[in-house]
């Protein structure tokens, strides 16, 4: 027996108290219907361990069979990428197409979304300048 951590996501959490974040349940329904005692096909990605608390150890991986976990929780919007363990993934463009639809059907976690608000005019989005100072690699 051994705790995996599916690779890239994070769901909303039942804390030990007993209290859950807002659709908790429904990703843990959602896990627990597609993978509770059957057979699964995981990729070991790597362990938690190299992050934080090394004696919380769990295993990050993807679940592969009957299909990829981590991705179905995105699409429906039960789950959000998380960088840390994306870092470990081969992969991770559909984790981000999928989180995207996600947000755009605005589902569950994204219900609220509203998506990136420019203050900035489309016609004057572009334009032409000299540089005269570089603060550091980002800022100019």
């Amino acid at each position: 027996v051994s705790t995996q951590s599916t690779g890239g996501v994070r769901c909303a959490a039942i804390k030990p108290d007993g209290t859950t974040e807002e659709h908790a349940e429904e990703a843990r329904y959602a896990v627990e219907s597609r993978l509770l005692n059957r057979d699964v096909e995981i990729i070991l990605e790597g362990t938690s361990g190299n992050i934080g608390n090394s004696r919380n150890q769990n295993f990050v991986g993807t679940v592969v069979k009957p299909g990829n976990i981590s991705l179905f929780l995105l699409k429906e919007g039960l789950a959000k990428c998380v960088d840390w363990s994306m870092k470990l993934l081969p992969e991770t463009e559909s984790y981000r197409a999928a989180v995207k639809s996600a947000k755009l059907a605005k589902k569950r976690l994204w219900k609220n979304w509203e998506g990136h608000i420019s203050s900035v005019p489309k016609d004057q989005k572009e334009f032409s300048g000299k540089v005269t100072e570089v603060v550091n690699g980002e800022v100019i």
